[in-house]
């Protein structure tokens, strides 16, 4: 059966500067953008099935600051798709963003069969992968990842290719919940400002 709601979820990076997108976050939301015209090249309002975009990065750059959310619900807007087609998620990490994603869409867009496409960074699915495929299953909901090329430094591809090698063990031992908790605790900060540089 075809999905009646599709959702493109583009995944946060980082600030460039304290109200601007970093370059990573820019190319992913160029990225869904591009998917979403490719696959619906008309205006948006003329589609049955529903779509709507869901931007992540619940975080500020510092306290009082805006979050990389906001910033992306903003280019997208820039970018033409409608502020009523977006919608912003709490979760700001590997693990705490897959699952309140997942229960937000079946949450805010309940009894609708969905299609989640969600577009990131290649090295991201390394260790977020796992993560969005359990909690895919969980709330019966049909992912999709399509990987941006390109983007981050030597120094994040190094990191990511570190948390991949820790999460996909602890999942083959069974041991996801444990993972889940570990990254949730090492990622709070963010929540306070996050300053990291993903593009190096």
């Amino acid at each position: 059966m075809a999905p009646d709601v599709v959702i493109f979820v583009v995944i946060a990076c980082h600030f460039r500067n304290e109200n601007e997108l970093c370059e990573t976050a820019t190319k992913r939301l160029d990225e869904a953008v591009r998917i979403y015209r490719s696959r619906f090249p008309r205006k948006l309002s003329d589609y049955i099935p529903l779509m709507y975009f869901l931007v992540t990065g619940h975080c500020p750059y510092e306290k009082g600051s805006k979050n990389l959310d906001e910033l992306m619900k903003e280019c997208l807007v820039r970018k033409g798709i409608r502020a009523t087609r977006i919608i912003t998620s709490t979760g700001f990490g590997i693990a705490s963003e897959a699952k309140a994603v997942s229960e937000q869409i079946v949450r805010s867009i309940p009894n609708h069969s969905n299609e989640v496409i969600i577009i990131s960074s290649r090295w991201y699915f390394w260790a977020a992968g796992p993560f969005w495929h359990k909690y895919a299953r969980r709330n019966n909901l049909v992912v999709s990842m399509a990987r941006v090329r390109n983007t981050g430094g030597w120094r994040t591809v190094v990191i990511y290719l570190a948390y991949a090698i820790i999460v996909r063990t602890f999942f083959a031992l069974g041991l996801s919940g444990v993972i889940e908790k570990i990254m949730n605790k090492f990622q709070a900060g963010r929540s306070e400002g996050f300053q990291f540089n993903g593009c190096a």
